[in-house]
């Protein structure tokens, strides 16, 4: 609203500005300066002035423009602003402005993203600085597929926001190492204020209500119905376990949950949001979410300076300050504890309305029930001809059988016991639904993130919480996580905490290439898009897999005007870009905080880039594991499937093989092993590792066998059938032999990569 009212005061007063502004410019006469055009843009208020000028050098042109400009503004008294402010500042456009007209309005955060490598951060302050003071760059982030990395900059002021947005745009920027990235700036509103909120809820909302969203994909993958269907079932039954929702990145988990959510009309009382983050943001984050107040995290860095101080003056801490865990574990118990009582006071309604129902339905049976005689109750109870006969003391003379058993009216009475049992059981059923609806669903989402040295132990935090509200029964928890190893961790921690009860596994997996394109087709066919897909598209979009996130950024692609073998293209060439990033670093030095080898991850990739299909290219887990370059380090295959370079699947419990981290991650990797700069780098690189074993081989033979040399003389008359010495000579220069033999073939190889330096190309 106060955009709108701004702009129609602007568009009022457009032409007495403009009139204005080019009176002020006709005036500027240095640098040849010749006025073309004005472009207002009424959206964010301002206007682009486009201008002729003649000069040797463009940035000292470019600045006394400026400068005289700015004067010639300040003597005509400015440009009056939509509130009668007087403006005289001006500023260069340095990139290729967007004026968009889009409900994407003005905030003082901006995000940036490089269709190019990062730009640091300090390039980044730099270039925005001189349009206000900026409050905090928030770090690259990993970006989905088909999507640029990004950073997000926060501004203290919104005018400098919308100012950087309109004149940094489409500027390309270098980098170190002589590349270009192009800066693609965009809007972030993000309604933080509950008035806003209020106002949007009572007003907008109530008038125009959107449909609810349906997954994607749910209309055509049978796995996903499934999967809904599971967490349905969930959550209509008592809060006895856990569930937990596993799948890959992109594979619409938090849509599924929410979705199913919504459509059983269940409340989430908390979404925890877990990021690698070991400052104490990470708590103060669980706190702001589950509405814990007051909050002073401010105090914690008091608590840690008074610790500092006493260990300095006393030689211990004084016990002010505590750890993360401490913190959240305190934060989750108020949590647990306001749970338990919501739950405690729905059970006591849900107890009051079950004993009014059930003495309502007494009185009632007992008016309709028909009263029966004395005997014929008896005889139902007891056939008294067992006693007479046997002639057990008082039953034989109260001659209790003495009269016939009536079977049919014993029969009719057990079919009526057995159908109150079963009506009395279908109550109990649902009541026992009925008490588990209101009850909150607490999601916990992407715990199983890297976490650094206190990961294990803030989510062994999360597991006993989860464990002890399963325990009390005070709400349903869902935990979702696209990493495999996360999952496990924290399922055997809550399993070990609740062994007598079973847990919920739902998993979401990517779709067979039938559902795939049967997918495609439908998302296009409701954008008015269907194209007709020929056999060629088809195999495209094949080379995508069943991934939700690419088939999605498929058809985005298609829907701007790409075709559909333009937009796989772009998919690929994109993945190559940031697996290159991902998996082998920037450079040497950003190779080293690989949690990996370069010659590990070349290693991985060249085998899965090999001849295959999408669906059946593996590799053996162990034989990867151990032979070089692993040796068995299994922590190094463990993080790159975190990562998502790529995917162990078990058999059994265990490992078995090894695929690509994303079905489209055979392609780029065939990409990777089929570039020939890259490829011969990695293979001498690959090579010298294994040059540099094969030589510390020969050395260690050659150390052993100057021993056994000595050995074999000092005690050659000791022995008489055979020398033990001379046998593991043997063996030694076996060894020797195969390890030069090995030694000149790796050599001879990177000397014929080297070729393909020179030459520039390679097969």
């Amino acid at each position: 609203m106060y955009s709108s009212f701004r702009r129609y005061l602007g568009d009022l007063r457009e032409e007495t500005l403009l009139g204005s502004i080019r009176d002020s410019l006709a005036s500027v006469k240095v640098q040849k300066f010749q006025l073309v055009t004005l472009d207002p843009h009424p959206k964010d208020g301002g206007v682009f002035v486009r201008f002729k000028y003649q000069a040797s050098n463009e940035d000292h042109a470019l600045k006394t423009i400026k400068e005289e400009i700015e004067k010639c503004f300040v003597e005509s008294g400015g440009v009056s602003s939509w509130i009668g402010r007087r403006r005289t500042k001006v500023w260069v456009v340095q990139g290729n402005p967007w004026p968009e007209d889009m409900n994407r309005f003005a905030s003082k955060m901006i995000k940036i993203s490089f269709d190019g490598p990062d730009v640091p951060e300090e390039a980044l302050y730099s270039l925005l600085r001189p349009y206000g003071r900026i409050s905090d760059i928030t770090d690259v982030g990993p970006a989905p597929a088909g999507t640029l990395r990004s950073t997000t900059v926060n501004f203290e002021r919104l005018k400098a926001a919308t100012i950087a947005r309109n004149t940094i745009h489409g500027l390309s920027v270098q980098v170190p190492g002589g590349s270009t990235t192009r800066l693609r700036l965009l809007t972030v509103y993000i309604p933080e204020f509950k008035l806003y909120k209020w106002l949007k809820a009572n007003t907008l909302e109530r008038l125009y209500t959107p449909a609810p969203s349906v997954l994607p994909s749910e209309e055509v993958w049978q796995e996903r119905k499934d999967a809904k269907d599971a967490i349905r079932a969930y959550l209509t039954d008592q809060p006895t376990t856990v569930a937990f929702v596993h799948g890959p990145q992109g594979s619409g988990k938090t849509t599924m949950v929410e979705s199913v959510t919504k459509e059983c009309n269940r409340n989430r009382l908390l979404k925890i949001m877990w990021k690698e983050d070991p400052r104490n943001r990470l708590s103060r984050t669980a706190e702001i979410q589950t509405g814990y107040r007051p909050v002073f995290s401010f105090l914690n860095s008091m608590n840690n300076l008074v610790d500092l101080a006493s260990v300095g003056l006393i030689g211990q801490k004084a016990g002010f300050s505590s750890s993360i865990e401490e913190q959240l574990q305190q934060t989750l118990d108020i949590v647990a504890t306001a749970l338990k009582k919501v739950g405690a006071l729905h059970r006591e309604q849900i107890e009051k309305e079950m004993e009014k129902r059930d003495k309502e339905g007494g009185s009632s049976k007992e008016s309709k029930r028909p009263q029966q005689d004395s005997t014929k109750g008896r005889s139902q109870d007891h056939d008294g001809r067992r006693g007479y006969v046997a002639g057990n003391g008082v039953m034989s003379e109260l001659g209790v059988g003495d009269e016939k058993i009536n079977d049919e009216a014993a029969r009719e009475g057990k079919r009526e016991n057995r159908g109150e049992e079963k009506e009395d059981g279908n109550k109990r059923q649902k009541n026992d639904v009925k008490a588990s609806e209101p009850l909150p669903v607490v999601v916990i989402r992407s715990y199983a993130s890297k976490g650094g040295l206190r990961r294990e132990e803030i989510m062994n935090v999360i597991a006993s919480w989860a464990a002890r509200l399963a325990e009390s029964q005070a709400s349903l928890k869902r935990l979702a996580s696209r990493l495999r190893a996360g999952a496990e961790f924290l399922m055997m921690t809550i399993f070990s905490a609740l062994p007598s009860k079973p847990l919920n596994y739902i998993a979401l997996y990517d779709a067979d290439s039938s559902n795939a394109l049967s997918f495609v087709k439908q998302k296009l066919h409701r954008n008015n898009a269907d194209l007709g897909l020929t056999d060629e598209d088809t195999a495209y979009v094949e080379r995508l897999g069943g991934r939700s996130s690419d088939l999605e950024s498929l058809v985005y692609k298609v829907d701007t005007g790409a075709s559909i073998k333009d937009a796989v293209e772009d998919i690929i060439n994109r993945g190559v870009g940031e697996l290159r990033k991902n998996a082998f670093g920037d450079d040497a030095e950003d190779a080293k905080n690989l949690p990996w080898t370069r010659e590990q991850a070349w290693s991985v990739m060249k085998n899965l880039a090999k001849d295959g299909q999408v669906w059946i290219d593996l590799i053996p887990y162990y034989d990867v594991l151990f032979n070089f370059p692993f040796k068995g380090d299994e922590s190094a295959l463990r993080s790159m499937e975190e990562a998502e370079l790529i995917n162990i699947a078990t058999h059994n419990g265990r490992p078995s093989v090894i695929r690509p981290g994303r079905p489209v991650y055979k392609y780029v990797f065939e990409r990777l092993v089929n570039d020939p700069i890259f490829r011969a780098t990695q293979e001498i690189t690959y090579n010298e590792k294994l040059i540099a074993a094969a030589t510390e081989t020969i050395k260690s033979c050659e150390v052993e066998l100057l021993s056994l040399k000595e050995i074999r003389t000092a005690f050659s008359r000791y022995s008489i059938w055979r020398d033990p010495a001379n046998n593991r000579a043997n063996y030694l220069l076996g060894q020797m032999h195969n390890a030069e033999s090995t030694l000149q073939k790796l050599q001879a190889t990177n000397a014929e990569l080297k070729k393909v330096f020179r030459t520039g190309s390679g097969n």
